[in-house]
């Protein structure tokens, strides 16, 4: 995701390079540089993907210095922590069991529960998360 114009301008002279390296695999001639063409084909479809990744990352930044983001959003960030709760109990683990996946005391996880997280930081609240989608798909293998 690009963060700033500083970030949007080398993004922006990413792409005039991808477009050229692009340009020259496309022109070469892969016969007589004993290139094999799945080789020469592997190459150019992985500098289209690069070149694809990066445009759309423009296109979004454009968009949204534009003004086109629907702020409702936002209201998504007051749902983490019933979201964080109601995961650990649908996944059956005691606030002990994720505090020992998380490094926390169990009393951290009790008082962020208690509170709503209102005194996690977001690095804590993504370990959390990180923890949780670990044993989420844990379990997914486990049933396959």
């Amino acid at each position: 995701m690009i963060k700033n114009e500083r970030q949007y301008q080398v993004t922006t002279a990413a792409v005039a390079r991808f477009e050229q390296a692009l340009a020259d695999l496309r022109n070469r001639d892969v016969t007589a540089e004993g290139i094999h063409p799945r080789i020469a084909r592997a190459q150019i479809e992985g500098v289209e993907s690069q070149l694809d990744d990066l445009r759309r990352e423009l296109r979004e930044y454009e968009s949204l210095r534009e003004g086109v983001f629907p702020l409702d959003e936002l209201d998504r960030v007051h749902d983490i922590p019933n979201l964080l709760i109601k995961a650990r109990i649908a996944q059956r683990l005691t606030q002990k069991q994720l505090a020992d996946r998380t490094g926390l005391h169990e009393q951290q996880i009790q008082k962020y529960e208690a509170t709503d997280y209102d005194s996690a930081s977001l690095a804590r609240i993504q370990l959390v998360a990180g923890a949780l989608r670990k044993s989420q798909d844990e379990k997914a293998k486990a049933t396959a």
